[in-house]
């Protein structure tokens, strides 16, 4: 694994949520079954064995009060065209060794696809700074394992996107 003294790598999930969707406003906040999507998706998140935290980033108020009230870590970014976007601005706040990208409309993500690519980028070469398809996780990864676990992750039909960070600002733990 890369990162600093062998220890295992930081990684956090960062599911973007916007309330402002031209298609489907609100989505987040769209109740399946008695709990918003966002709760779903973030309780999926939270059962992966290999990642520290989970966030909610949004820069709406009526997400970070549900966030607050359903005990959901929340993070308040600026506005964002995309998901990526705000994700990137999240760098800014966690020091971790990599991030999750996690989209807010993934109510049944596999914890374990979650832990396969937190694998697979914890064995990736350092110089990797992106993953932003599923396919490029194969092409990236090094060693037999990474490609084996990517290989998992893209038959689950995972669409997951992840970020290793690496030098200045990076934790050590």
């Amino acid at each position: 694994m890369h990162s600093s003294g062998g220890a295992t790598p930081r990684h956090v999930v960062v599911i973007p949520c916007r309330y402002g969707s031209i298609r489907f406003p609100g989505k987040p906040l769209a109740l399946l079954g008695d709990k918003p999507l966002m709760w779903h998706v973030y309780q999926r998140c939270q059962k992966a064995e290999r990642i520290a935290e989970t966030f909610i980033a949004t820069d709406d108020a009526r997400i970070q009060e549900v966030c607050r009230r359903l005990d959901m870590a929340c993070l308040l970014t600026r506005d964002h065209l995309a998901g990526t976007d705000r994700v990137a601005e999240c760098l800014r706040y966690l020091k971790v060794d990599g991030y999750l990208n996690v989209q807010g409309n993934e109510p049944f993500v596999s914890p374990a696809a979650i832990d396969a690519v937190s694998t697979a980028l914890a064995l990736s070469d350092p110089s990797v700074a992106a993953v932003n398809r599923a396919h490029d996780l194969g092409a990236r990864a090094h060693g037999k394992l990474a490609r084996a676990y990517a290989e998992s992750w893209i038959s689950s039909g995972a669409t997951m996107g992840c970020s290793k960070i690496s030098g200045a600002g990076s934790s050590s733990k």
